[in-house]
């Protein structure tokens, strides 16, 4: 009897444990996200209430982060690229498109994986992944391209999406590029 209330103590005491430290980096990633959230604020003009809203709206976690807020280079669409470093394994990016209005926005487009690539949009060698926005409106997705262990500079797989009137559509299917990293 004394045994199983010491066992039943032990895992009553592992349980809260866990869970404090749950909650805890709960909090943390929260207060990590307000911190970073500030920052887009200031750099794209928006409110820090939109932030949260278009963090929301694209179903960012907590635990994951905004990578990069393009506001300016979509703008002629009222499009605003959200870029996301998911959660989980690795370094994956998922990349958001919203449409903002004056009162709302609404997602437009999010791509999670490569057409080549059901692994998602993730590093594959020493450097991440990077997604931007151009001035003419088009998306690019650049991938560097790990290959073998022993190799100098790392080529960079690029895949270009453009807007046609509803949605945004794969221009090239992952041409390496000749720059490389």
């Amino acid at each position: 009897m004394i045994v199983h209330k010491a066992y039943a103590y032990l895992v009553l005491c592992t349980l809260s444990f866990s869970f404090g430290q749950s909650v805890e980096s709960t909090a943390n990633a929260k207060a990590r996200n307000d911190t970073r959230d500030r920052h887009w604020a200031i750099t794209t003009r928006l409110s820090l209430e939109t932030i949260h809203q278009l963090r929301i709206i694209a179903g960012v976690s907590e635990d994951a982060i905004i990578a990069n807020l393009d506001r300016k280079n979509l703008s002629g669409r009222n499009h605003v690229l959200l870029v996301e470093v998911a959660s989980g394994k690795g370094y994956c990016l998922r990349l958001h498109v919203l449409q903002v209005l004056s009162e709302s926005a609404t997602q437009v487009w999010a791509l999670s994986e490569l057409p080549d690539n059901s692994e998602g949009i993730c590093r594959q060698g020493p450097v991440n992944p990077s997604a931007h926005a151009t001035p003419d409106g088009r998306i690019i997705v650049d991938v560097p391209v790990y290959s073998e262990p022993f190799q100098r500079t790392l080529p960079i797989r690029t895949y270009t999406y453009a807007w046609d009137g509803g949605r945004y559509h794969l221009v090239n299917n992952g041409e390496l590029d000749s720059d490389v990293r």
